[in-house]
């Protein structure tokens, strides 16, 4: 895990240059490798929405021709070999030194309002990502593809994963739960055909590649976009 000292240099507050040692000694863990999974979609609310992300991505992806297809393709491939990142406040930082782990949001205390997003989040994990039964603990942290400071909304500091996280990271192309999109283990994008890179697309990322009803050729837009991305068990 590597820190963002170019925004953040070492020293700043209360942690020192040791911290990422501690981080790395701790919870750098080899957990095996990951492999896609076939969505078994049981209720509406993810059917219904994937239906809906579906018929848009088919509206204006309905008529590229081969050699668009392959531009598309290129561009998000090429977002996904770009490092892996999780923005963090500083309280959030000094929980993780001292758990030694990535917590995620199934392991947080719940509001009797957020009960309901929750449930959609473990509904889309478990019927999209294959995590059905999986407990707690092992459920999906989550961050972003790209450089450091291209998603800033997610707290201050941003916390860079080292190569070996990526055997056991999957990806969407924009945010996962709002598409309940496909996901893939990120080392294959670069290999999935055009239907599987429609499927793992949200249409509001897709927009960026279109111009008054005509598509770009590989735009540099879509690289400021928010492109998500799910390691598949907490301990990073």
């Amino acid at each position: 895990m590597t820190f963002n000292e170019a925004a953040h240099p070492r020293g700043r507050g209360e942690h020192g240059g040791e911290w990422v040692k501690k981080l790395d000694s701790k919870i750098a863990k080899d957990l095996g490798e990951i492999s896609a999974v076939k969505p078994k979609i049981k209720n509406a609310e993810v059917r219904n929405v994937r239906k809906w992300n579906a018929g848009i991505m088919t509206s204006l992806w309905s008529r590229p021709t081969k050699v668009e297809r392959k531009e598309i393709h290129d561009v998000i491939a090429a977002q996904f070999r770009e490092p892996i990142n999780i923005r963090a406040s500083e309280a959030a930082i000094e929980a993780i030194i001292r758990q030694r782990r990535f917590k995620n949001i199934h392991e947080h205390p719940v509001s009797e309002r957020r009960r309901d997003y929750l449930k959609t989040r473990k509904d889309y994990e478990d019927q999209v990502m294959g995590l059905d039964g999986v407990p707690a603990k092992q459920r999906p942290a989550y961050g972003y593809v790209g450089g450091v400071n291209e998603v800033t909304s997610y707290g201050a500091y941003a916390m860079t994963l080292k190569s070996r996280v990526r055997k056991r990271t999957t990806v969407s192309t924009g945010d996962s739960l709002n598409g309940m999109l496909d996901t893939h283990p990120i080392d294959d994008v670069p290999n999935l055909d055009f239907p599987a890179i429609k499927g793992m697309t949200h249409n509001d990322n897709a927009l960026p590649l279109r111009h008054q009803g005509e598509l770009y050729g590989g735009t540099s837009s879509w690289r400021h976009q928010d492109q998500r991305y799910q390691v598949d068990y907490s301990s990073v």
